[in-house]
């Protein structure tokens, strides 16, 4: 039960940002009235859902930890956009993060996840 709350609690919030008005008038007002995301944002935004699709297939082939090593990569390097990234920091995080739910989900809570074909 707790899941289904939290995440009608977490889309009720997403639709709130993404269709709220900003406050122009009044305390707290902005002097300017923004878009929400620019047109370069919904792109980078329509390649991480795409990044996540094909994440999503290559579970099941490569396994956990090496799609998720690949993805998180490729992630940082996608939500950085222009911005240069330190190479060896994105490494870190990377490996950092993706052994870290590993070993989290596998020992802490005993969930198994996939292995992938290519290592049975």
């Amino acid at each position: 039960v707790f899941p289904f709350f939290a995440e009608a609690i977490i889309f009720v919030c997403a639709l709130i940002m993404i269709f709220g008005k900003e406050k122009t008038s009044g305390e707290g007002a902005t002097d300017e009235s923004k878009p929400w995301m620019t047109k370069d944002g919904w792109k980078r935004l329509l390649i991480v859902m795409g990044e996540m699709v094909v994440y999503a297939a290559l579970l099941q082939v490569t396994g956990f930890i090496i799609s998720s090593l690949v993805m998180m990569m490729v992630l940082i390097y996608t939500l950085h956009g222009d911005r240069k990234v330190n190479p060896v920091a994105a490494v870190i995080i990377d490996l950092v993060l993706t052994l870290g739910v590993y070993f989290l989900f596998t020992r802490a809570f005993g969930i198994l996840l996939p292995s992938g074909l290519l290592f049975r």
